[in-house]
């Protein structure tokens, strides 16, 4: 006889129907269920314009007419995702009438977007700048196949801007990735007043964009250097008495 409620398991988390996990960009997840009849099978049940799961499922033999189930999934919240994140873990197949066959999960998610320069929760930022300087984006806990790039847009030539990007990744440890990269800039051009970047953050595997954020940076008016102000009459009297 099963217990009272029967239902899946999500990530180990028994006696509960409505799950919340506080989440991340991407992750995993996972779904079982023990001493179930043949044929019973587990899937989520989910919206794909706001995440995608793939599974692996593993089944048991307990050797007595039993078995247990699970199904082991990889996730990412997409872009298109507002807020939280609602899905179910379902069980389908034989008898399944007869446990409670739905397990809700809230995804608190946390957003894949890049932060530039520290400023969280921004999708266009603007900056006033010296004409060289350095702009930083950064996204946390992102997979392996996650990178991120910071770009002028449009590209400028070489006679407008010095540059040069570099990047760092860090290990979470827990199968997620810090990433960031840094632009260091000079602008050559003296007409130049306002340049557009953007950080992007995509995934490698399918060159696809998962979030980007807007950086509009502001110059200064080009100074022309008075050189000739730096003399002073006296220093020229000295000059003149050495060339002597």
């Amino acid at each position: 006889v099963p217990p009272d409620p029967w239902h899946p398991v999500v990530n180990g988390l028994t006696n509960q129907q409505q799950v919340v996990l506080h989440g991340i960009g991407s992750g995993s997840i996972t779904c079982s269920m023990a001493g179930v009849r043949p044929k019973v099978h587990l899937e989520w049940v989910a919206s794909p314009d706001e995440i995608t799961l793939d599974g692996t499922p593993t089944v048991t033999n307990n050797s007595d007419g039993t078995y247990d189930v699970s199904l082991n999934s990889n996730f990412r919240v997409l872009s298109g995702a507002m807020g939280n994140v609602i899905f179910m873990c379902k069980a389908t197949g034989h008898k399944a009438y007869n446990f409670t066959s739905e397990t809700e999960v809230y995804l608190l998610n946390q957003d894949l977007q890049p932060v530039v320069n520290g400023l969280y929760n921004q999708k266009h930022i603007i900056l006033d700048v010296n004409r060289g300087g350095e702009v930083s984006c950064a996204s946390h806990r992102v997979t392996e196949n996650d990178s991120l790039e910071l770009s002028i847009i449009p590209p400028l030539s070489s006679d407008e801007i010095s540059q040069e990007t570099t990047s760092s990744r860090s290990n979470n440890k827990d199968g997620t990735f810090n990433i960031k990269c840094s632009l260091h800039f000079g602008f050559l051009s003296r007409s130049m007043e306002q340049v557009t970047l953007e950080c992007r953050v995509f995934d490698r595997t399918t060159n696809t964009s998962l979030d980007v954020t807007t950086v509009e940076l502001f110059l200064p008016e080009y100074q022309e250097s008075d050189c000739t102000s730096q003399w002073s009459p006296g220093l020229n009297t000295l000059i003149l008495l050495l060339m002597n």
